[in-house]
């Protein structure tokens, strides 16, 4: 396999994968000779899959649980920092297998390491992870408990919701209900004022036929008056024709004056009877006037009462 041929999206150099794992270069070397991350050579050129890479870097994605070191925050839990942090540990465990000569290029002979310190690093590590799993479950817990409260907190909502549109509906018939009790009493007192002016007018009606009625036989009976006078003028004549007159003559007028009397007797009857009739009209007139008086100030008192209805009249 040539260099050319090296599919460079998929295949790392060695400074490119201690980029990728935040290390250095002598680090990712000593991690290449104990046998992970795997890799090949091409040429003198070291490659690493990055595949295999990232699936390291997710192994080592670990904090270490020391007394001297804080208790890292789920929220904020940063595994890059944390494994490099142990990658760091390492580091200075393998260094001081080494003498603390961390940057004294490799030999062919394998380094021995200190097997306590190692021990003492992978106790750490899983003391770590089992506060990492604490801190988890804690987390899982209480974001559990918080999901509960919120669908409560929906399920109240909805039944506020419910509770409102119930209120919405309440309030919008509670004002058509006023509107149309309103509309009722308006057109009741409306009504009323029209029966009591249309009464009223009757009233009106009647007195005015009443002093027609009056007057008409007042001018019946001025001319039944004249009538009578007239025969009466004629009467007197006869009387005067009948002292002058023969025995034939005589009875003649005797039958004339006959007439005159019984026609002056009918008409005393008539105007009589029409003197009783004004004065009944009059009466019944005076009666009508007190009606209307009274409608009229009953009006009034209406109108002092309720100022709507007097608005309504004077539409």
């Amino acid at each position: 396999m040539s260099d050319m041929s090296i599919d460079r999206e998929r295949f790392k150099t060695i400074k490119e994968g201690c980029a990728i794992l935040g290390v250095s270069e002598a680090t990712l070397r000593r991690w290449r000779r104990m046998g992970d991350p795997e890799s090949f050579k091409v040429g003198k050129i070291t490659y690493f899959d990055i595949e295999q890479l990232r699936e390291f870097l997710l192994e080592k994605r670990i904090v270490a649980a020391d007394n001297d070191l804080p208790n890292p925050n789920p929220v904020s839990y940063n595994a890059q920092d944390n494994a490099h942090s142990i990658n760091t540990d390492i580091e200075d465990t393998y260094e001081k297998g080494q003498g603390g000569d961390a940057h004294k290029p490799p030999s062919n002979t394998e380094p021995a390491l200190n097997m306590k310190d190692v021990n003492e690093l992978l106790q750490r590590t899983i003391n770590s992870i089992k506060v990492d799993n604490e801190t988890l479950a804690k987390t899982t817990a209480l974001a559990t408990s918080k999901t509960k409260e919120i669908r409560q907190y929906e399920q109240e909502c909805q039944e506020l919701e419910k509770q409102c549109r119930k209120l919405n509906y309440y309030y919008i018939a509670s004002i058509l209900f006023i509107i149309s009790v309103s509309i009722g009493i308006s057109w009741f007192l409306y009504s009323s004022k029209i029966i009591e002016t249309g009464r009223a007018n009757t009233e009106q009606l009647r007195a005015n036929q009443a002093e027609k009625s009056i007057t008409d036989n007042i001018e019946e009976i001025s001319r039944l008056k004249l009538e009578k006078e007239q025969i009466a003028k004629n009467g007197e004549e006869k009387i005067k024709l009948l002292e002058r007159a023969t025995e034939a003559e005589k009875k003649q007028l005797q039958t004339e004056l006959s007439k005159i009397d019984l026609e002056k007797s009918q008409l005393e009857s008539k105007i009589e009877d029409l003197t009783q009739q004004i004065n009944a009209r009059e009466a019944e007139n005076l009666l009508l006037h007190e009606e209307i008086n009274q409608v009229k100030i009953d009006k009034s008192d209406s109108k002092e009462a309720d100022p709507n209805v007097s608005h309504m009249d004077g539409k």
